[in-house]
């Protein structure tokens, strides 16, 4: 009699405890958990690549949603470099901000709606421009000295003339990838 109650006991504390596990299956597979989906959302890793004219990847970097590089290159008239400045975003590259060292033709002297321009270290710079692009072309250039500034861990640039890409003349695609190319 005592192993009938013991077996009956065993078989219900199994049930209770199949039908709480089923349950934590459940919720861990069909319900969101907003702290893992913050997490993932604010480190989701994208790749920035660059494709030549023949669409081959000649460049390609893996970055993290946000994170901002810059094209500088040396404009026609002022003969002064001029740099932009994108952020990379998980449905393409947005242009943030031109930095440049003095007006001239071509380059703009007062800020458009919701944009600020700030004058400091004898350079003029114009944020909040917002654009977006899928992808963009740059054509490189034979004076114009194209680099690419890429983010390192600290607050530092490395610096990437086009030209080791791709010779002057041709024309470079920079997009953004959700996988590695």
């Amino acid at each position: 009699m005592y192993q009938k109650k013991a077996l009956v006991r065993v078989r219900v504390l199994s049930q209770n405890t199949m039908t709480v596990l089923s349950l934590l299956f459940f919720l861990c597979i069909f319900a969101p958990c907003p702290s893992f989906a913050n997490q993932t959302r604010d480190t989701e890793v994208l790749y920035f690549c660059i494709v030549n004219q023949e669409d081959v990847v000649v460049y390609t970097k893996e970055l993290p949603k946000n994170a901002m590089f810059g094209i500088r290159f040396i404009h026609s008239v002022a003969k002064s470099p001029v740099e932009e400045w994108f952020s990379i975003q998980q449905d393409g590259l947005v242009l943030q901000k031109t930095v440049y060292n003095d007006f001239g033709a071509g380059l703009p002297y007062q800020p458009e709606a919701g944009q600020t321009m700030e004058f400091t270290s004898g350079h003029i710079t114009i944020s909040g421009y917002n654009r977006k692009f899928q992808k963009f072309d740059v054509r490189v250039g034979r004076i114009a000295e194209h680099t690419l500034l890429l983010p390192k861990e600290n607050t530092t640039y490395e610096e990437l003339p086009l030209a080791k890409l791709s010779p002057a003349g041709s024309a470079l695609t920079f997009t953004v990838r959700k996988s590695h190319p």
